[in-house]
Order: C-alpha cells, then structure tokens, then sequence
C-alpha cells in the first residue's frame, strides 16, 4: 500500500495546479488522471489576461497568444478589435500534459489510468491510502458515481475550484 498526504482525483489544470502546489510545499500528493494519455478533453483550453499576469509560467505551454480578433456576422458585417491585453488558447491535450508533467517535476506522483481503471483503484482503499481526497474531476464526476464516492466525509464537505 502507498501512502500520501493527499490524493487529489482529476489532472485537468485544476488538479495538476493544486498537486504542483502542494509537492512544492512539501506535501505528498498523488495525482490520479482517469484519461489515457493522449485522449481529448471536450472542451477547449482559454486562459484570461487576468490569469496569465498571475502565473506567467502558462505562456510556456504550447499555446496561441491572442491580441487581435475578427468577427463576422451572418448578413456579412465585419469587426476588428486590437486588445489592450491578450489572452491565450491551447489544445486541451498540451495544456493538460504541460500542468500535469510540471506537478510530476514538482514531486507528484501522476497515477494515469483509463476511467474504468481508476474508477476500481479508487474503489478499493486497500491500494492507496490518505488523510485527504480532493476531487477535482467535475467533468468525469461518473467515475465517483459508480463507485458510491459522491459523499465526503462530514468534516471534509467542500468544493475546490479554480478558474484559469
């Protein structure tokens, strides 16, 4: 059996964030990402200005940095727009890879599995043991589902969120 500080269940960049975070502190964390390598996230990746003056290390990623854009109505009508400040946009897949390999660096241990495959790692606690569980997988909240893992623990109910 291994043991960690925390387990934290979903390696979007909510999740890999928080395991980079807390294995720079000193934590022990696992990371438990329930997609195969490589598999598509269904939603595109856009990080705000806002964020990107926060954490500056996301222009790293491979990535598109937006300044300008144009935009066209249905009857031909055309809008240009210079931004005073610009915003990035990533493929799901290298965004993804870029936070989870940079909370590995850190000192997470990333644990990549297919659904099916975490959904009974995470089942049977006999694996993986820890003081704290943080779900970051609201995405895949099936995977929680179907093994009766919808409820914390009384003194643990919260939700952690984090918006890039």
């Amino acid at each position: 059996m291994k043991d960690f500080d925390v387990i934290i269940v979903g390696a979007g960049p909510a999740g890999s964030f928080a395991a980079e975070r807390l294995a720079l502190a000193g934590v022990s964390v696992a990371l438990f990402d329930g997609r195969p390598p490589g598999e598509p996230k269904a939603c595109g990746g856009g990080v705000t200005s806002k964020a990107l003056k926060a954490w500056p290390h996301l222009l790293e990623a491979v990535g598109r940095t937006i300044d300008e854009l144009d935009m066209y109505s249905p009857s031909g009508k055309h809008l240009h727009m210079k931004l005073e400040e610009p915003f990035a946009v990533y493929s799901r897949i290298a965004f993804d890879t870029f936070l989870r390999e940079r909370a590995r660096v850190a000192g997470a241990t990333v644990v990549t599995f297919g659904r099916r495959a975490l959904a009974k790692m995470v089942a049977h606690p006999t694996t993986f043991a820890t003081l704290v569980t943080l779900r970051a997988d609201r995405a895949a909240r099936k995977v929680a589902a179907s093994n009766d893992l919808t409820q914390s623990p009384p003194d643990l109910r919260g939700e952690i969120t984090h918006g890039i």
